[in-house]
């Protein structure tokens, strides 16, 4: 179900303080906040085309 994370989320996520967790889909990925909250978002959310 995981493949490789894109170096684009992990350094969106290290900026935002949150960690991208792994590839859902092939544009979607599952995040996690410092609070620990989880959430699933589109990679073109994230990083507009």
């Amino acid at each position: 179900m995981q493949d490789k994370i894109d170096t684009k989320a992990l350094a969106y996520a290290q900026r935002r303080e949150e960690k991208c967790l792994g590839k859902v889909s092939p544009n979607t990925y599952l995040w996690s906040c410092k609070k620990g909250h989880q959430w699933e978002d589109l990679l073109h959310k994230k990083f507009p085309l």
